[in-house]
């Protein structure tokens, strides 16, 4: 899914109660990732993830650098349903083996073009192809739809 609508609009709320729905909360291991461009970002779709969720239980975590790489790696130890984070710290606990891509069945670039426009762009594709981290059909959507977005950033830059 693609959605693009002006800032105020509910977009963070959509793509929270979607995940949220499908999240199996008997399985405390990270089943839906959301990457994010910027610290704070990451950190309000947290907050977001973290309100809507309250009644279901939901554990949410963002990982996103200048916080404890140890702290981190404990909650994910600890089990979380949910990780939101920047492409940094997300290739980091992924690097330590400290987030697991066996159980991640939701994938979400939030701002999107701005990751991809800013310089995230080998990281975001490094991280889509993780080994197991997305279902082969999913992948192969997710690049299309990249490589069209890359495309039509240098046909916008023309």
């Amino acid at each position: 899914m693609i959605q693009q609508a002006q800032s105020g609009t509910g977009k963070t709320a959509t793509f929270c109660s979607g995940i949220l729905q499908q999240l199996d909360y008997g399985l405390v291991q990270c089943q839906a990732l959301v990457l994010a461009p910027t610290r704070e970002l990451a950190q309000q779709i947290e907050k977001v993830m973290r309100a809507l969720g309250d009644y279901l239980g939901v554990k949410v975590h963002a990982c996103v650098g200048g916080t404890s790489v140890r702290e981190d790696q404990r909650i994910l130890q600890a089990g979380v349903h949910t990780v939101v984070g920047t492409p940094g710290r997300v290739f980091d606990m992924l690097r330590r083996q400290s987030l697991r891509p066996d159980c991640i069945k939701m994938f979400v670039l939030d701002e999107a073009d701005e990751m991809l426009s800013r310089g995230f762009k080998d990281q975001v594709l490094f991280l889509i192809s993780f080994h197991n981290l997305i279902s082969a059909p999913i992948l192969v959507l997710m690049y299309l739809l990249i490589i069209l977005f890359l495309l039509l950033l240098n046909i916008l830059e023309v």
